[in-house]
């Protein structure tokens, strides 16, 4: 019994060292990723200037020049007015069906924007989330080593697991830190966005609304 003990907590120090350096990959990779996300937040930031009298007074403008017709200027005048990249995707989607009044296409592209919402932050949602948990099994893989390290006398052996184990817990904890701020940065983004283009859709397309 004590035999076949031994043998099972050998193979499962087996397996979880095993771990320690797709972990410590993974965890370099993920930095990297957020490390790009921290640059394209940035310039996702530098882009956005929402102004909402401005929005407003444009999509009155374009709901007058839309009952005489004219069609062509529609766009331009409400892409002025808000430079949010997913605002002006959903106009360019929508330039198509002014003039047809397709009601229930014009629905379709507002879900899919929602769902393209969703999508953009999903990643750094998830970032966010496996960081702390690579991190936790970072430190705690080490720690076996460092122990058998301390009872043989090692100092050596203990003294490199713990640097192991602290680095991983303090890179997953940073990266998991920066991605759950620009997840909950980009939300509200995405929620005035929203807004915004369910505005430009009930003025277009009242119709489709209850």
């Amino acid at each position: 019994m004590i035999e076949g003990l031994g043998i099972l907590q050998s193979v499962l120090f087996l397996i979880s060292n095993i771990f320690l350096y797709p972990v410590l990959i993974l965890l370099l990779v993920l930095l990297v990723i957020t490390l790009v996300k921290i640059g394209e937040f940035i310039f996702e930031y530098s882009l956005r200037n929402r102004d909402v009298k401005k929005l407003e007074a444009a999509i009155a403008d374009a709901k007058q020049l839309l009952d005489k017709q004219a069609f062509d200027k529609v766009i331009p005048i409400i892409e002025k007015s808000s430079p949010n990249p997913i605002v002006n995707g959903y106009l360019k989607e929508i330039s198509s069906i002014i003039k047809d009044y397709h009601s229930v296409k014009a629905e379709k592209i507002l879900q899919e924007y929602e769902i393209q919402v969703l999508k953009k932050l999903e990643f750094t949602k998830i970032i966010s989330q496996v960081g702390p948990i690579l991190g936790l099994i970072g430190t705690l893989i080490p720690l076996s080593p460092g122990l058998l390290g301390l009872m043989g006398g090692d100092m050596e052996i203990l003294a490199r697991s713990l640097i192991i184990a602290f680095s991983t817990t303090v890179v997953g904890l940073a990266i998991a830190g920066i991605a759950l701020v620009i997840t909950i940065v980009r939300h509200r983004w995405y929620a005035q966005d929203i807004s915004d283009i369910e505005y430009i859709s009930a003025t277009f397309f009242p119709e489709q609304k209850d």
